[in-house]
């Protein structure tokens, strides 16, 4: 990308400030702040923001910015902040949402189109290429884990998410609880993350790496937060896929426009857990492996590639804001 000037006649800066104040500066310098390698592709925010020619600075609250060529919020919209950004004009504040309104509804009131021009979104739906653009989630991995177990040496199934609750319609956390329910006397299934405390197979926290005890299972139960949406794909099926072991994947409804269905276990294709269970049972070796043969191919494929980097996540996200940056500074 070739530097370019945002004269002071339009009102420029040289400084792009990131607001995320959840972790601090490490997230942005620091590969093991955040467990699973998950501060790289914030890293490469900071790298792309660098290399576009600007300076690269954080912020916990907007208060105090000068020389501001942007500000960048990674779904952080606090009163204060947003009234402290309102010093700035809002065709140079951008906004990434990272989280389904089932998580954070707030993210998604239309009323911060005043504070910001521009969002990036993974909700297919919302993408006009005006206000909200689309952005891949982020993958700290790029290909599958060495040394994973045989067939004949994993355990069954496993489920490592967080035990919440929302009152949305569309939201999956319901649909853990009842996985969680329907293994509670099996010894097949074992629950790992917060919140779950006293439920049947819960074997606690997951401090380790993820990828190194997802390897150790043939199916790994990966819902996201929310059904009956188009687009929103986080890193939970691919964490699985880096693991050597076979998703069991619900959420985005177009999730075969992005990943081939023969990289997973579609949980809609099933009228019950009991169904589906045969199904997992009905899995031979050979098929097993056939799973990961086309996991392994389309990991190593073109379309994998919007997924595929830490440092891409932050090129494309500056590479968007530096062209609407250009784009403002010639009107």
């Amino acid at each position: 990308m070739s530097h370019f000037s945002l004269s002071n006649n339009h009102g420029g800066g040289r400084t792009i400030f990131v607001c995320f104040p959840d972790e601090g500066d490490d997230l942005f310098f620091v590969p093991t702040c955040r467990r699973d390698d998950l501060a790289k592709p914030y890293i490469g925010i900071r790298k792309a923001i660098e290399k576009a020619g600007f300076k690269f600075k954080t912020t916990t609250d907007g208060s105090g910015l000068s020389d501001v060529a942007a500000i960048l919020s990674i779904t952080h919209i606090s009163t204060p902040f947003l009234q402290n950004i309102l010093k700035h004009s809002n065709s140079k504040c951008f906004l990434v949402i990272q989280e389904p309104p089932v998580f954070r509804p707030e993210v998604y009131n239309p009323h911060l189109k005043r504070f910001f021009r521009t969002m990036f979104t993974m909700f297919d739906n919302l993408v006009d290429n005006r206000t909200y653009f689309k952005f891949y989630h982020f993958q700290a991995r790029d290909k599958m884990v060495e040394n994973i177990p045989g067939f004949a040496d994993k355990k069954f199934s496993v489920m490592l998410q967080s035990h919440l609750k929302s009152p949305y319609p569309n939201e999956l956390y319901s649909e853990r609880d009842k996985v969680a329910q329907f293994f509670a006397n099996s010894d097949e299934f074992d629950l790992y993350g917060r919140l779950w405390e006293g439920t049947p197979n819960w074997r606690g926290y997951f401090n380790e790496d993820k990828i190194t005890l997802i390897k150790d299972y043939k199916f790994c139960f990966c819902f996201e937060n929310m059904k009956n949406q188009v687009g929103y794909i986080t890193e939970r099926i691919f964490e699985v896929m880096f693991s050597g072991s076979v998703p069991i994947y619900w959420g985005a409804d177009n999730i075969t426009d992005y990943v081939p269905k023969d990289c997973f276990i579609d949980r809609r294709d099933f009228s019950s857990y009991d169904d589906l269970y045969r199904f997992l049972n009905s899995i031979d070796q050979t098929r097993y492996e056939a799973y990961l043969t086309a996991i392994q191919n389309y990991l190593h494929s073109p379309q994998f590639e919007p997924f595929s980097s830490p440092d891409r996540f932050g090129k494309h996200i500056v590479d968007t804001m530096v062209s609407i940056l250009q784009h403002q500074a010639h009107f």
